[in-house]
């Protein structure tokens, strides 16, 4: 299974998205920081994580606009 990491950044509007993908994700991530966002407005999290969990994120919770994809080609601009 390919590892990929990416830092996860979620506002208000998309924290249940994020809070949900760590509850499922979490036993299988090989990484997970500690909140790095202040936690009221913003949460953000280094990972990494497997492919297939990763592809079930919105694009707009990558923090950079940019993930790695299998082949190590890149997605999105920073």
């Amino acid at each position: 299974m390919a590892m990929r990491r990416a830092t996860l950044a979620a506002e208000p509007d998309d924290q249940i998205i994020l809070d949900a993908w760590l509850d499922r994700w979490e036993t299988r991530l090989v990484h997970l920081s500690d909140n790095l966002g202040c936690g009221c407005c913003i949460d953000m999290f280094d990972v990494e994580a497997p492919d297939e969990a990763l592809a079930e994120l919105p694009e707009r919770l990558f923090a950079s606009g940019e993930r790695t994809v299998p082949g190590g080609s890149r997605t999105g601009t920073t």
